[in-house]
């Protein structure tokens, strides 16, 4: 190995991002990836959504992301260039439009 790299052994990977579309699989991944791992598990729902579904003020959602990424390790899972960009190891789920279009669907069906 040449001065200055690094081996994908030596890496050291605390800040996953697991982004996809809707119904991808995201928080169900990024659960089980924190079990395994004892990373702490967040979720960008309710950092982009208020009650009701109203969205956040972008100021608002950028300040409780930087609260975040700030942290020295984590799993955040949804969708965020920002998250992403913070990141060492980005996880993107391609699934499927029709599975994501059920998943979304069932999971939406109590409400």
């Amino acid at each position: 190995m040449m001065s200055g790299e690094t081996s994908a052994s030596s890496m050291k990977i605390s800040r996953i991002h697991i982004t996809g579309n809707a119904g991808a699989g995201k928080t169900t991944m990024s659960k089980q990836l924190g079990d395994e791992t004892g990373l702490p598990v967040y979720g960008l729902d309710s950092i982009v959504w208020e009650a009701r579904w109203k969205k956040r003020p972008k100021d608002e959602r950028y300040a409780l992301e930087d609260e975040l990424i700030s942290q020295t390790s984590w799993i955040i899972e949804g969708v965020s260039d920002r998250v992403r960009r913070a990141a060492d190891l980005v996880i993107f789920l391609d699934r499927s439009r029709p599975k994501c279009l059920i998943r979304c669907f069932k999971r939406s069906l109590p409400y």
